[in-house]
C-alpha cells in the first residue's frame, strides 16, 4: 500500500515487477487492475462518499478566501429522493479584484467533457492581461453544456466582475450551439467574437493546405480594415 501511496501513477509493468520482485509471484495484468483500483478506494475513498463531503470543501474555500463566490446546487435524485450533486461554481477574491483592476475587458468562455466516474462539463473564464497572457478568472461543473447551465455560469459572470457597461465588453467563444444565444440573453450589449483557433481547425478540415492556411491566419493578425480586407481577398 505504502509502493502505491507513493507512486500514484504506477504503471501495469512497474506493479507487476515490483510483486515479482519482493513475493517472487508473477500476476496477471487483470489482476493488477483490480488490486489497484481496491487500492485507490483505500487510499482515496469512494467517489459517492467524497461528494457528501462538498460543503466541507465550499466552506473552506471560504474560510481560507474570504469573499470569493462558491455557490454549489444539488438536485433531488429520482430513484432515491435525496439531494445529489448537480453544479458548482467558485470565483476567487483575488482572482475577481485582479480581473477587475489589471485586466482588459475581455472574456474567453468554453467548456470541456469531464473524463471518468465524474460525468459532466467543466465550464472556465479567462481573461487577458496587461501582458496579453490568460488570466483565470471563474470555473464551474456542470451537468451538461447546454443553454441553460451556460446561462446559469454567465449570470454569476455578470454579477461577480460587474459587467453592468456591456458595450466596452468583448466576449470570446467557440461557436458551442447555446452559447451565443446565452450572452445574447444576459449580456445584450456585449460584443460577441468565434475563437480564431477553432475557426482554423474548422478551416483545415475542408482545405488542409498549409499556404492557405498562412493566408487564413493573416487576416485576424492584421491591425487595421483595410490591411484586413486585403488579406481576405487574397484568402478567396
Amino acid at each position: 500500500m505504502e509502493f502505491l501511496r507513493m507512486n500514484r501513477k504506477v504503471t501495469v509493468d512497474a506493479f507487476k515487477e515490483k510483486v515479482h520482485k519482493e513475493l517472487n509471484v508473477n500476476i496477471t495484468k487483470d489482476q493488477v487492475y483490480n488490486t489497484l483500483a481496491k487500492a485507490k478506494i483505500l487510499i482515496e475513498g469512494k467517489y459517492r462518499q467524497q461528494y457528501t463531503r462538498i460543503w466541507n470543501y465550499c466552506e473552506e474555500l471560504l474560510s481560507s478566501n474570504p469573499s470569493s463566490t462558491v455557490h454549489v446546487e444539488t438536485e433531488a435524485d429520482e430513484d432515491s429522493g435525496k439531494e445529489r450533486f448537480h453544479r458548482l461554481y467558485i470565483c476567487f477574491a483575488a482572482l475577481k479584484k485582479g480581473f477587475k483592476e489589471g485586466c482588459h475587458p475581455v472574456l474567453g468562455v468554453d467548456g470541456y467533457h469531464l473524463r471518468g466516474p465524474h460525468s459532466g462539463v467543466l465550464l472556465t473564464a479567462v481573461g487577458l492581461d496587461a501582458n496579453d497572457c490568460i488570466y483565470h478568472v471563474a470555473y464551474a461543473v456542470v451537468e451538461t453544456e447546454n443553454k441553460m447551465s451556460l446561462k446559469w455560469f454567465i449570470e454569476f459572470l455578470k454579477f461577480d466582475l460587474k459587467i453592468h457597461d456591456q458595450k466596452k465588453w468583448t466576449c470570446i467563444s467557440d461557436r458551442q450551439k447555446g452559447l451565443g444565444s446565452a450572452i445574447q440573453e444576459i449580456l445584450p450589449g456585449v460584443e460577441h467574437r468565434h475563437c480564431i483557433r477553432h475557426l482554423c481547425n474548422n478551416f483545415k478540415k475542408h482545405h488542409p493546405s498549409e499556404t492557405l492556411k498562412g493566408m487564413f491566419w493573416a487576416c485576424p493578425r492584421s491591425s487595421y480594415v483595410n490591411k484586413f480586407e486585403v488579406e481576405m481577398e487574397v484568402l478567396r
